[in-house]
């Protein structure tokens, strides 16, 4: 199902309040993740996306 036909029937925009708050904790879990590690790797360098290619691939 794509989302234009969910919007195109409102019969399928059911609320759920209950899987609402729990998109709303998964979330606020995700960005608190993501503040920590920007605090502890704050000014580190970067990994670089052109990483040199070896004879069997990647280097890492």
């Amino acid at each position: 199902m794509t989302l234009n036909h969910v919007l195109s029937h409102p019969e399928l925009q059911v609320l759920d309040p209950e899987f609402d708050a729990w998109c709303d904790s998964v979330i606020a879990s995700i960005d608190e993740v993501k503040a920590s590690l920007k605090t502890r790797f704050a000014g580190t360098v970067q990994p670089s996306l052109n990483l040199p290619k070896n004879r069997i691939g990647y280097a890492l």
